[in-house]
């Protein structure tokens, strides 16, 4: 009797350990799509770096070049300031040839 008893849980726990290894492998072909997407995603992303490290390297040209230009406006008020100030009665200075 002992043996029948046994037998019908190691038989429930083979049942429960099929049954659980069935739903993990009908679950591996929806995550073996989903690892092919992933994988081509990837890649592309991969293909794309050289694109975004031009662009960051013009993105560092176009600070350098404004921030050249904002230097250069800076300068121009004072150079007009300088010009003013050397004529104290505001006439442009123009030299005779």
């Amino acid at each position: 009797m002992t043996g029948w008893i046994v037998l019908g849980v190691c038989g429930l726990a083979v049942a429960i350990a099929v049954a659980t290894v069935l739903a993990v492998l009908r679950r591996l072909g929806p995550l073996d799509t989903v690892q092919r997407r992933l994988l081509r995603r990837a890649a592309e992303a991969q293909a794309l770096k050289p694109a975004v490290a031009e662009l960051e390297q013009r993105l560092v040209e176009v600070e350098t070049t404004l921030r050249q230009a904002q230097e250069h406006a800076e300068l121009i008020p004072a150079r007009r300031a300088g010009r003013h100030s050397a004529d104290p009665q505001g006439r442009r200075s123009h030299r005779s040839s």
